[in-house]
């Protein structure tokens, strides 16, 4: 049996069948355990971007890039929750989304954290008219109201290209240079994601377990344009 679509930015991805994998409150098989979980925008990424993943892949075993079909926005980053306080966070994305019109976003740019000089997370930059920090304000008020602790650090929205496991690539000086100014894709926010992060040994899985539309039309923004 087909699995029903989810609609992750301007992509398509599935989630499992519907009538064993679903956010409907009323079937407990979702929170039958203990899940890491993050709220996020997904990514769909521009050939631009793709290349960049690529290239970042190539380097070898001192990073490890992101999954193509992984690319987000993380706006929360709540850990393991107990399956009790599943209802309420996803009925309090659901609250949230409401409040927002899709809208659309570009990426630009490609840096390190915690700096070029010594990266550790390898992120593409956002460019947009400040929704994205207001969002990801008001999930921190929700998570604190279902007792997360409110994240201390400013927020700064990126999309994880790679992390950097062991010393990094000499290459990476240059790829920085490069790619500084680079436009790489605008993209159309229409949705929050609750993502399941899996823990594996070739890295984090990310499996979408609850959407939260925003208002307004889903179309691509490269039909915008």
């Amino acid at each position: 049996m087909y699995a029903a679509p989810i609609i992750i930015g301007a992509a398509t991805l599935r989630a499992h069948d519907t009538s064993d994998f679903s956010w409907k409150m009323n079937q407990k098989s979702l929170y039958s355990e203990r899940m890491r979980v993050f709220a996020a925008i997904a990514v769909d990424p521009s050939d631009a971007l793709l290349g960049i993943v690529d290239r970042l892949d190539r380097f070898g075993r001192g990073l490890r890039a992101t999954r193509p079909d992984q690319l987000h926005v993380t706006l929360k980053f709540f850990g393991e929750i107990d399956d009790s306080v599943m209802p309420d966070l996803t009925h309090g994305l659901d609250q949230i989304a409401t409040r927002f019109a899709a809208f659309d976003w570009s990426m630009g740019g490609v840096g390190a954290f915690p700096s070029p000089r010594r990266p550790s997370v390898i992120w593409a930059g956002i460019r947009d008219d400040g929704r994205l920090a207001a969002i990801a304000d008001e999930i921190e008020s929700l998570g604190e109201k279902l007792g997360f602790p409110r994240e201390r650090r400013a927020f700064h929205p990126h999309v994880t290209l790679a992390r950097v496991r062991d010393r990094p690539p000499r290459e990476l000086p240059r790829l920085f240079e490069e790619f500084a100014d680079e436009e790489l894709g605008r993209q159309r926010a229409v949705q929050i994601v609750l993502f399941r992060s899996l823990l594996k040994p070739q890295g984090a899985v990310y499996e979408p377990v609850h959407v939260a539309p925003f208002r307004g039309p889903s179309g691509r923004a490269s039909d915008r344009m």
